[in-house]
């Protein structure tokens, strides 16, 4: 495992590569799903290269990024068991240097949810990734199901910028009662981290429903919301099916579409979300 701190690193080693190269994007803080995705990309036997980088730039309140946690120590120790050929730490000042103006907008896919919530969001995400591609050049990439939307706008910038890479979206990871795994987990308190599986609770009785025949997305909806009604969960800031492509809300549900949720329990923002058929891809 190297560790690379400039561009002009690791593109020296990347350039000696005759494999194909799986690229792992990430912000740190790393859990088990970054290392799910790990473990999948190496036995994919390509080469594997792990991006930390926190980008101040998908923030949308300075407050956040401040609290976000830095764990490069730890961070590394995890990956060392992974053994990953590449891990890329750069600075900021090496990936916006003095005079950086450039942006790459997300689109119409950004629009909604979490880009209505969260303005200029995905066009941070959009633009760090674009650079990413360009220094990294990865054959692959790889991405989890939890953040669903965000899968949908890097999709959509791969095609339309005409990247020559492969989007691998892996499922989402859980712990043990369901909560799927992030880096905010650590920040919510014993009560509410005891409510959250309840989340993921209710998108399973969304999909208990489809399968049972109802096609009806307000009537999906309405029993996710009544579920977190009974669970003392708040109201979400949205609960909605949508098209898993392009995330356009639906009025029949059907095997491509997801259930999706973002929810404030405390000052803790978490996003879920379950496709109504495991495995289908549109």
């Amino acid at each position: 495992m190297k560790v690379c701190r400039t561009i002009e690193a690791l593109q020296k080693l990347r350039s000696a590569f005759k494999e194909e190269v799986a690229f792992i994007p990430t912000m740190g803080a790393l859990h088990k799903g970054h290392l799910s995705l790990l473990s999948q990309a190496k036995n994919s036997g390509k080469k594997t290269i792990v991006s930390i980088f926190v980008n101040r730039s998908q923030f949308n309140q300075p407050e956040d990024f401040d609290k976000y946690p830095m764990t490069e120590k730890k961070d590394l120790a995890l990956l060392e068991a992974y053994d990953p050929d590449i891990v890329f730490i750069p600075s900021e000042a090496e990936i916006y240097p003095d005079g950086f103006e450039k942006r790459v907008l997300a689109g119409k896919v950004a629009q909604m949810w979490e880009g209505a919530d969260r303005p200029g969001h995905f066009d941070g995400v959009t633009t760090i990734l674009a650079k990413l591609f360009n220094i990294v050049r990865p054959d692959e990439l790889w991405l989890g199901q939890k953040d669903a939307q965000q899968v949908a706008v890097v999709a959509d910038i791969i095609k339309n910028l005409n990247f020559s890479i492969s989007l691998k979206t892996a499922p989402t990871v859980r712990e043990e009662d369901g909560l799927a795994y992030s880096s905010r987990n650590i920040r919510l308190s014993e009560s509410d981290r005891k409510r959250a599986p309840e989340i993921f609770k209710g998108l399973q009785k969304v999909r208990a429903a489809f399968e049972a025949g109802e096609r009806k997305s307000s009537t999906l909806e309405e029993i996710l919301r009544h579920s977190f009604q009974e669970a003392g969960l708040p109201n979400p800031e949205y609960a909605a099916l949508v098209r898993s492509h392009d995330f356009s809300p639906v009025k029949e549900a059907d095997e491509s579409s997801l259930a999706i949720v973002a929810m404030y329990l405390g000052k803790v923002r978490l996003l879920d979300n379950i496709k109504m058929k495991d495995g289908y891809h549109e």
